[in-house]
């Protein structure tokens, strides 16, 4: 628990300037028009600028400003590693001054993926009224990126996928695969507003996010959305103290989860997703791999067998991607650079708690927080940066404004408020 502040009205207070500061790096984050008109360096900068308005005139906990140095060095350190120790392909070997842009920009990558936790710590102690604004400008600004790449995908149903025109894509405010995995990690923190709260606000949400996530043709967006969402209804039924109602009904859904997959293959023949969804299916009900799990599974093994041929440097070069950074990271960096990386991961969610202040509130925002970690196994998250804010900013706040660890489990105990 930290201890308290220096200046605590300057905490608790936020003055026009900073709302809509924070407002304007949290559009940066969700809305791709604003994170392509920005460059990166620039918002990097912006970021540091913040800091340092954070210890110097708000004056923040003596306690926070030790965690900030302490991410600060590791992640230049990280970045320093990756920069002598990977010949990356990111950036092409023609360029001015190579070896200087790939360190600032593992910099900004890692700056932006924790730089959320910042965030929620400086708006922990608002009022509720404040935090219901930014909520709602927040969830506006979603709302918008979908509606908008629902109206694209009248055209293309493949527009979300379309790599080759993501700069197109970015100036008409259509989601691109970091936006769709974004979603994939709010909605098992909605859904737990609906469950717990029986919120409509909750209820409309995970119905808008569920069509969205199917429209959208990622696969392993779907299955990060489901594992959020199954621990949280794992975890209100021991609430409920429905064990036996917990463990029958998750083997239930495993065992039934082929035959979902399958009428849902039925229903949508002429859906690229189906041939994931076929896939999985053949996977849990007779264990047999088809073209794309085949080709992950084999990605995934390179980056052990890479980590294992060279565990404290890594490889300098090498000539697959892993499709998964925290497998990745090891294979390139070897236990140098996994280190740290992996420390900044196990030292966050804690960080959260202690910033939360709530165990119980904490422990409905690691059910996101599992969504993210099955991604950074399957897939690159060094640019999906708008994930981490969800995680770490947006997560805890919802759970703070609808009390969502106020849910009473029978008629004499109720969960203490944060």
């Amino acid at each position: 628990m930290y201890n308290k502040t220096i200046n605590d009205d300057k905490e608790k207070k936020i003055n026009s300037i900073e709302f809509v500061f924070i407002l304007f790096i949290c559009a940066y984050y969700l809305m791709p028009i604003i994170s392509n008109a920005l460059k990166w360096y620039i918002a990097l900068i912006i970021g540091i600028i913040y800091i340092l308005y954070l210890i110097f005139y708000v004056k923040i906990e003596k306690n926070i400003i030790k965690v900030i140095i302490k991410y600060i060095l590791l992640i230049l350190f990280f970045s320093f590693i990756y920069m002598i120790l990977y010949d990356t392909w990111a950036i092409s070997q023609e360029v001015d001054n190579r070896n200087i842009k790939i360190f600032f920009s593992k910099n900004y990558q890692l700056f932006f993926s924790f730089f959320p936790l910042l965030l929620y710590c400086r708006l922990r102690k608002l009022s509720d009224n404040w935090k219901k604004i930014i909520c709602f400008i927040l969830f506006f600004m979603i709302l918008s990126v979908i509606i908008n790449t629902f109206n694209e995908l009248k055209f293309d149903n493949r527009i979300t996928r379309s790599f080759e025109k993501i700069d197109e894509l970015n100036e008409k405010n259509v989601a691109s695969y970091t936006f769709v995995y974004c979603i994939s990690v709010l909605l098992p923190v909605c859904l737990a507003i609906a469950i717990y709260k029986r919120s409509l606000f909750g209820y409309i949400s995970v119905f808008i996010q569920i069509i969205f996530l199917f429209r959208a043709l990622y696969t392993l967006a779907i299955i990060g959305a489901l594992l959020g969402a199954y621990v949280v209804c794992i975890k209100f039924l021991f609430i409920k103290r429905k064990y036996i109602v917990a463990i029958i009904g998750g083997i239930v859904i495993l065992l039934l989860l082929p035959f979902l997959l399958m009428l849902y293959i039925k229903i949508n023949q002429e859906s690229d997703i189906t041939i994931r969804f076929a896939e999985i299916a053949n996977i849990i009900s007779d264990f047999e791999f088809g073209y794309n799990s085949t080709g992950r599974l084999t990605l995934y093994m390179k980056c052990i067998g890479a980590f294992i041929k060279s565990p404290i440097w890594g490889n300098s070069q090498l000539d697959f991607d892993g499709h998964g950074t925290l497998l990745m990271i090891p294979a390139q960096l070897g236990l140098l650079g996994a280190i740290p990386y992996y420390y900044l991961f196990y030292k966050s969610p804690l960080y959260l708690k202690y910033l939360m202040n709530n165990d119980k509130a904490y422990d409905l925002a690691l059910c996101p927080f599992i969504s993210l970690i099955f991604m950074g196994y399957t897939n690159p998250i060094t640019n999906v940066k708008n994930v981490f804010l969800v995680v770490y900013m947006i997560t805890p706040i919802l759970l703070e404004i609808f009390k969502c660890e106020n849910y009473k489990i029978n008629n004499t105990e109720n969960y203490k408020e944060a």
